[in-house]
């Protein structure tokens, strides 16, 4: 069953593309704060705003440090333990306390303050495959599950001693309902500008998209500048894209895209860079040569976002057309999707 995984990791190491952050002894990624253990649900409506307002003034936010064991939960393994005289199996708890301290990260940090106390982390962040894991705090997700794992064997004692059984299970499963509750669920919008439906995804030219401001990011580095809706929208156009994002971009790539002097130019000017006004009138002329071999059919542009010399400077190089604008997204198309000559 895992064939699929142990062959794209055997992959990865033929090619030299086996990705590990640089771990340094102090300054790597931090887990999980003891105290976000056992603070209540902070997406619980009535008593989970104080425990958000905290977790958000952590290192990567409340995202990454989410950890709050409910509190049923505790409970309902230490009453089947005192009133059942039941022992959870000594694999699920070894299992489930195992990641628990794995999850502290390098560091015990208690109330935001980091003790220096070291954990296994601290060594096993080092070794290969195990350390690309990077965020210990992720590991809190197998703590979950050691933790579902003994409430449903608790349950199941307390079910069997119990003179109607359908009774310990209602009460655990209202309470736990109760007490996971997020409330209000965030929405977002799913909005796609109409322009990606009608015109891109209508061209059947094997044309790519670009989208400004332009970045590479993974999950070590940043380069230019990029957003995600890029590729939501490319759910819907499905075209291919210049620039975008990946877990761990292979270096060969980033290489790859920093050897494009054009590209280069764009995500430069994308971060805020300021390039000499003679290379830019290099790199313009040097765009119109290239442009068959890049194959950008389109450019879209975000306003809010992209500095007016990296428009007009993409406007220059690819001889840009505006073609449709939907609120701060406007459309421009190259030569390379103009529409053919009418007949």
């Amino acid at each position: 069953m895992l064939a699929p995984l142990v062959y794209a990791m055997g992959a990865s190491f033929g090619e030299h593309q086996w990705i590990s952050p640089k771990v340094f002894w102090r300054s790597s990624a931090p887990g999980v704060d003891l105290l976000a253990w056992i603070i209540p649900n902070p997406l619980h409506p009535l008593f989970g705003g104080w425990g958000s307002s905290w977790l958000q003034t952590l290192p990567n936010g409340l995202v990454e440090n989410v950890a709050s064991i409910p509190w049923v939960a505790a409970a309902v393994i230490l009453l089947a333990a005192v009133a059942a005289r039941s022992r959870p199996p000594r694999a699920w708890v070894v299992f489930t306390a195992f990641f628990a301290l794995l999850s502290l990260g390098p560091f015990v940090r208690v109330a935001g303050h980091t003790t220096y106390v070291p954990t296994p982390w601290a060594l096993l962040r080092y070794l290969p495959v195990v350390g690309a894991a990077r965020m210990p705090t992720r590991l809190t997700v197998l703590v979950m599950l050691g933790v579902a794992m003994l409430v449903a064997m608790a349950v199941r004692e307390l079910r069997v001693r119990a003179a109607r059984p359908w009774v310990p299970a209602t009460v655990v499963g209202l309470l736990l309902c109760f007490e996971l509750l997020p409330a209000p669920r965030p929405v977002y919008s799913a909005y796609v500008p109409e322009f990606y439906k009608t015109i891109i995804a209508a061209d059947p030219r094997p044309v790519r998209v670009l989208t400004l401001p332009l970045g590479l990011r993974d999950g070590l580095s940043s380069r230019g500048e990029h957003s995600a809706a890029a590729q939501f929208y490319q759910t819907v156009h499905e075209k291919p894209l210049i620039g975008g994002y990946m877990s761990r971009l292979p270096r060969r790539h980033v290489r790859g895209y920093r050897g494009m002097k054009v590209i280069r130019a764009l995500m430069d000017l994308s971060e805020g860079r300021r390039i000499n006004p003679a290379r830019l009138e290099a790199f313009i002329e040097r765009a119109h040569s290239v442009l068959p071999q890049q194959r950008i059919g389109y450019v879209v542009v975000d306003t809010t976002r992209a500095s007016s010399e990296l428009i007009a400077f993409a406007r220059a190089a690819y001889d840009l057309e505006l073609v449709s604008t939907d609120g701060p997204q406007h459309l421009y198309r190259t030569e390379l999707a103009s529409p053919p000559p009418a007949r």
